[in-house]
């Protein structure tokens, strides 16, 4: 029985081999390895002063007993949160409070000689309806038809739609 290989893994095969080769006369062929012992620690003899030795600023262990005293993970150990800042109060205006957007789109406007009609549709709806100026919609009367849009009145708030998004 023949074994057979096909032509493409045989040469991937040959290449990674001759690679594997490669790097490993390279590695072998490097003489400059510089590896280094760590450095030994040596332990501060009793003779040598504070300064010497390194350690002028580490406390005793009793300073640390309030905090050995709990677990680490322990309840009381949560993180000092300060108290919000109090803001100062704010100043009352007697400007009018911001309108609430009716949710009213301009779909399309149709201008032909005398005759103007805005399709006005609901943001939260899917259908709408043609209305001309002085009609309603919605509770809003039509008060004109523009091109890039229409105003609308209700109980003296006017409503300026736009057919386009301004940028």
């Amino acid at each position: 029985m023949r074994l057979r290989v096909a032509p493409l893994p045989a040469v991937a095969l040959i290449g990674l081999g001759v690679l594997n080769g490669c790097l490993i006369m390279i590695v072998l062929g490097s003489d400059k390895v510089d590896v280094q012992a760590p450095p030994a620690r040596v332990a501060p003899s009793p003779d040598l002063s504070e300064k010497e030795s390194g350690l002028s600023n580490v406390k005793p262990v009793r300073a640390y007993i309030e905090t050995l005293a709990h677990p680490v993970f322990y309840k009381t150990r949560a993180p000092f949160v300060p108290a919000p800042p109090t803001s100062p109060a704010t100043p009352k205006t007697d400007a009018p409070p911001m309108p609430i957007d009716p949710g009213i789109a301009v779909g399309g406007v149709v201008l032909d000689g005398v005759l103007r009609k805005a399709y006005l549709f609901s943001k939260g709806g899917a259908t709408g309806s043609w209305v001309s100026e002085g009609e309603t919609f919605m509770g809003w009367k039509v008060e004109s038809i523009e091109s890039g849009g229409a105003k609308l009145q209700q109980a003296g708030r006017t409503l300026v739609l736009h057919l386009y998004e301004h940028h």
